[in-house]
């Protein structure tokens, strides 16, 4: 299976596809079990779990492998443009993805596991490197990305190099990182009942990040003011 993309002048490919899905039904006591495995651009993907797609209230407990996948590629088709951008990055994890929608929405998601990057370099608008290491790893103890919040166990980084910037403005090129919480919505066409605040600002969580421990080996920092 290949996917030609031509404005990025790429070609994607999915190789040595295997299914196996047992007790696919409508039977709500009895879940459907799945097992998935391909190559995504060479990069080895494995699916598997348990899940109720015909449930009322639907949920899955999948164990979702990934090994060596190239970040640039696969990060092209974000719905949003980066405030950065992987030219290079290759992605390892090993992630266990709980899905319940029986609870609340800001709930309903719950990832934990193991996320590796090797080769990294992370570049801004003008394509200049601002960050770079061979490796990186994390542990995710608990993550509810409905609700913004991520409990990360461990990182650990190996000799990252991170670039600052000041211009004669004072700026710093990485100040760019930091995204929005919130965005206005669409213009309504007006009516003669009041709105409130609440109702014309869409919010996102505010990001609720914990991170226990951080290991940090033969780091630099390059600083141009």
């Amino acid at each position: 299976m290949a996917f030609d993309d031509t404005p990025a002048d790429f070609i994607h490919q999915i190789q040595d596809l295997k299914v196996s899905i047992e007790d696919l039904g409508f039977d709500k006591e009895k879940a459907t079990q799945i097992d998935l495995s391909a190559r995504y651009n060479e990069a080895p993907v494995t699916i598997s779990g348990v899940l109720r797609l015909f449930d009322p209230a639907p949920d899955a407990r999948l164990n979702v492998q990934v090994e060596s996948l190239a970040l640039p590629e696969f990060l092209n088709y974000l719905p949003a443009k980066p405030v950065a951008f992987f030219k290079k990055g290759l992605l390892t994890a090993e992630l266990d993805v709980d899905f319940d929608a029986e609870k609340p929405t800001a709930d309903q998601l719950l990832v934990k596991g193991t996320v590796a990057l090797e080769e990294i370099t992370i570049t801004d608008g003008k394509k200049d490197a601002m960050i770079s290491a061979p490796k990186a790893v994390a542990t995710i103890s608990e993550a509810r990305p409905f609700k913004n919040q991520w409990r990360v166990e461990t990182v650990s980084l190996e000799a990252p190099t991170l670039r600052i910037d000041r211009s004669a403005d004072g700026a710093l090129n990485l100040a760019h990182l930091t995204l929005s919480t919130a965005k206005p919505s669409k213009p309504k066409a007006p009516s003669n009942q009041s709105t409130s605040a609440s109702e014309t600002t869409e919010t996102k969580p505010t990001l609720d990040l914990l991170i226990r421990s951080i290991g940090l080996e033969g780091g630099r920092i390059d600083y141009t003011d």
